[in-house]
This record gives C-alpha cells, sequence and structure tokens, in this order.
C-alpha cells in the first residue's frame, strides 16, 4: 500500500505577513524623519518610496521657474535631490489631505508649487489641494524630492 501525501505551501509579501500579524494596524503612509546634526526633516512617502524635503531651509520659495534649484540642493545629507514632477507632487498633495497631515509650509501665503514641467499644484494651503494649472503665478514654491 502506496502512502500518498499532499502538501501545500504557499507565500505571501512582506507587507501581506505585516496585515496578517496585526490587521487592527493601519500602514503608515508618511514617516518623518529629522536627518543629521541640524535635525533636518524629510517625509518618506511609503506608498510611493519617494522622500520629500519637509524644512523651511531645505524648500525654495518665490520660485516662478524652477529650472535648477533642486539639482543643486544639499539636505540631509543628499545631494541628489530634483525638481518633483506634477504627477507626483499632486500625489502628495492628496496624498497628505487624505491622511490629514500637515506639511512644514515653505511659505504660508504660497498656494502653488512649481514642478520639472513648468506645472503647478495647488498646495495643501488652498482650496483646491493637487489641483494643476498652467497660469503662470506671481509667487510660487518648490519643494525638493528624491527617490528613496
Amino acid at each position: 500500500m502506496a502512502l500518498i501525501g499532499v502538501i501545500t505551501i504557499t507565500s505571501c509579501s512582506k507587507q501581506e505577513e505585516e496585515e496578517i500579524k496585526d490587521p487592527e494596524t493601519p500602514a503608515v503612509r508618511f514617516e518623518s524623519e529629522l536627518v543629521g546634526d541640524d535635525d533636518m526633516e524629510i517625509l518618506k512617502d511609503t506608498e510611493t518610496e519617494l522622500v520629500w524635503v519637509n524644512d523651511v531651509r531645505g524648500c525654495f520659495a518665490g520660485v516662478v521657474i524652477p529650472e535648477t534649484q533642486c539639482d543643486d540642493l544639499t539636505f540631509a545629507g543628499r545631494d541628489d535631490w530634483r525638481n518633483p514632477t506634477s504627477n507626483e507632487m499632486s500625489n502628495l498633495i492628496l496624498g497628505v489631505v487624505e491622511n490629514d497631515i500637515e506639511l512644514n509650509y515653505i511659505n504660508t501665503s504660497c498656494a502653488l508649487m512649481s514642478t520639472s514641467e513648468e506645472v503647478w499644484v495647488f498646495t495643501e494651503n488652498s482650496t483646491s489641494p493637487g489641483q494643476t494649472t498652467t497660469a503662470m503665478p506671481g509667487n510660487a514654491g518648490l519643494r525638493c524630492v528624491i527617490s528613496n
């Protein structure tokens, strides 16, 4: 008589494992981190794996056409910052609104953020978060980003 057995192997991703371990704990999308001796603040987006400057010392206000400001930035020990795309900036702002968190403002009166395509995104300071426009503003800001 032959003995026949069935073995079932299942696999899940690391994220699925964490959700199985504690289904009551919601996933955290944004993580704030203070870096270096000067406590420069960055904001890590765990969904997009982008890292954003979240400190007035590393942001630019009064930027109309961003050009290379981010390319020249050294902040939080990194020098590979770049200008965000309009999609990245909109995604950040909508994520901030959905998760009810506050960004550190570059300039509280600045309602637009410049992007690499010279498209401007209404920020969390405005009544239209994540909305884009191609109209050149009189004043805009720039929030630099890097890939994690």
